[in-house]
């Protein structure tokens, strides 16, 4: 009779592992084949509208926040949900309508590095001229250093920097014109026309200067062509209302350009006198509420302006570029935005 042997704890043991590793070879085999789900992250944008497509929208963001993590001063695009959707075909009507350089905020996911809008909402932005020095060119972004003097619109701070996204601006240097931002250097002189919201800024024109050069801002108080008055101290903009003051000092910060630092309207101290500078734009080249070649008879009274030239010393002032707003400009009311302008006079 055949006797039963049991079989030892060895290959019992052994049995067991290799059930146990059959068991596991389909999980295993499930699991390469069916990744972890990805990360949906939430996404937030303020800035300025570079570009667009039927389906994505590149901008220049003064902030974006991508769940936890924060960025300043990038171009970001974000892509429109499928057209297949309610929301996707609303969002793709209003992106129709978005002008470059109008101010934006987008709302949206980012998975693995794609960014999707849920949401944005779209309006003009104020344009305005932004002076200072160049601190760093990188393609077309140009960072730039904020003057004493650093735009028309007194709500500018004189401190911190620009960044100004000049793809598709107009760039001269020295008025000669250039083929990009990447002609220019790190030192110059530069003025960016342009719309702008929380220091990023996309240009119609940019301006290069490699030579020292008197600014002059303030309010026309008188015009007499060739000649215009200008009142560095009186900080109003052109409808005589503070919101549009103009920044005329390098400060300490403390009034970021709102007119409220209480008690340089006129009072001396300047190289000025209570008559104003005389200005000549005889030799200057002109550009008034965006519009190149402009006359002098177009300015009027009341207007802002940013001169460019030699200070006399004497309270005259020969401008070889000036800038006039006779009233408030955005990104959908400029003009040709500096683009027609043939030189610096």
């Amino acid at each position: 009779m055949p006797r039963l042997v049991r079989p030892s704890g060895r290959v019992v043991v052994a049995a067991a592992g290799a059930a146990a590793l059959v068991l596991a070879l389909p999980s295993a085999a499930y699991a390469s084949h069916h990744p972890k789900p990805k990360q949906h992250k939430t996404f937030a944008a303020h800035g300025l509208v570079l570009r667009h497509t039927s389906s994505s929208v590149t901008l220049l963001a003064s902030t974006t926040r991508t769940g936890k993590h924060s960025r300043h001063n990038t171009p970001v695009t974000v892509a429109l949900p499928s057209r297949h959707t309610a929301a996707g075909r609303a969002l793709a009507k209003r992106l129709a309508k978005t002008h470059t350089g109008d101010g934006i905020t987008v709302v949206g996911t980012s998975t693995s590095g794609r960014v999707t809008a849920k949401n944005f909402a779209v309006k003009p932005a104020p344009f305005h001229v932004y002076a200072g020095r160049i601190t760093a060119i990188n393609d077309a972004l140009i960072t730039v250093a904020k003057g004493p003097q650093s735009s028309d619109d007194a709500r500018e701070g004189h401190r911190g920097h620009f960044t100004i996204d000049s793809s598709e601006a107009a760039v001269s240097l020295d008025g000669q014109s250039v083929d990009s931002a990447l002609d220019l250097s790190v030192g110059d002189t530069v003025l960016a026309l342009g719309s702008s919201v929380d220091d990023v800024v996309v240009a119609t024109s940019v301006f290069g200067i490699s030579l020292d050069i008197d600014v002059l801002t303030g309010r026309v108080t008188a015009v007499n062509d060739p000649l215009i008055t200008v009142d560095a101290h009186d900080r109003r903009g052109p409808g005589g209302d503070r919101e549009h003051a103009l920044s005329m000092q390098d400060g300490d910060g403390s009034d970021d350009g709102d007119g409220g630092d209480g008690g340089d309207d006129g009072d001396g101290g300047d190289d000025g006198d209570s008559n104003g500078v005389v200005v000549s734009l005889d030799s200057a080249a002109v550009i008034v509420d965006g519009t190149s070649n402009a006359t002098v008879s177009s300015i009027t009274p009341g207007s802002r302006v940013l001169a460019l030239g030699t200070d006399n010393g004497d309270g005259t002032f020969a401008a070889s570029l000036a800038f006039v707003f006779t009233h408030g400009c955005n990104s959908r009311n400029h003009g040709d935005g500096g683009q027609g302008e043939d030189g610096d006079g």
